[in-house]
């Protein structure tokens, strides 16, 4: 396909890029660590006030109706804000690229008279969530264990295809957890459920099987290493799950990523 050629040159490394030029510039911005090492001994850790992620990898998705999974190119990013004592504010995006199965009701007019279609589909979501941790336990990486409360989630979902597109607007909520595993190793796990208005028109609802959507189910894990104390690898892995009128689909997503504390 070739919006997989598009996002394996273009998308994922520049979000790597971003990542690895704003690591770099909180990096150089310390000072220097031989002259002012007993200074930093004798003072606390100072919180970090902003957190960005960068992630890139594969999918498979598959609705209830289809024979096989469809493969997919997906990238991701966030910014947290942690400054205020409790609260974390993210914004995030996402990039999708693949090939979808469409059942249709009826033959699509000048089309040839097949009921089932494949079509190249894009997608491109952008959120915000607020979070309540209680324990602050996303500010002092060296607590044990922690959660977070997402009070509030919030995205706009585009998926764009020719048979049957969809403009979502997603409210919901959800909680994380995250607990040291051992020594820079941490594991966190999280999920929203969110409702989704449709603002696409009723008819490409009524020209595939499985109606229009309802909610989606969002859940996550993600295995973290920390190799100095303002950037980590982790490995992830990305669940959703959309429910229809008449069917669901469900989707699976391996990525690796990078994070930057500032």
């Amino acid at each position: 396909m070739l919006s997989r050629s598009l996002l394996g040159t273009r998308v994922i490394p520049a979000l790597f890029g971003l990542g690895c030029v704003l690591g770099a510039g909180v990096a150089f911005a310390a000072p220097d660590a031989g002259k002012t090492a007993a200074a930093d001994s004798a003072k606390p850790a100072v919180p970090p006030l902003l957190r960005l992620e960068a992630a890139g990898g594969v999918g498979w998705v598959r609705g209830a109706s289809d024979l096989s999974w469809q493969a997919l190119n997906e990238a991701r990013a966030e910014v947290s804000y942690l400054g205020s004592p409790g609260l974390v504010l993210g914004v995030h995006g996402l990039y999708q690229s693949g090939e979808r199965s469409f059942v249709l009701t009826a033959p699509l007019a000048g089309g040839s008279g097949e009921t089932r279609l494949f079509e190249s589909e894009r997608r491109v979501a952008f959120g915000t969530t607020v979070g309540w941790d209680p324990l602050r336990c996303w500010v002092a990486p060296e607590q044990r264990a922690g959660f977070v409360l997402v009070v509030m989630a919030l995205d706009v979902d585009q998926f764009m295809n020719r048979v049957a597109p969809i403009v979502g607007f997603e409210p919901g909520a959800g909680a994380r957890a995250r607990v040291r595993v051992a020594g820079p190793v941490t594991l966190s796990a999280g999920g929203t459920y969110q409702w989704i208005t449709n603002f696409s028109s009723r008819a490409s609802d009524l020209r595939v099987i499985r109606a229009r959507p309802l909610g989606t189910l969002r859940y996550d894990a993600k295995l973290a290493v920390a190799f100095t104390r303002f950037a980590t690898v982790d490995a992830r892995y990305v669940g959703e799950s959309i429910n229809f009128v008449y069917e669901s689909t469900l989707a699976h997503s391996l990525l690796l990523g990078v994070s930057f504390d500032a």
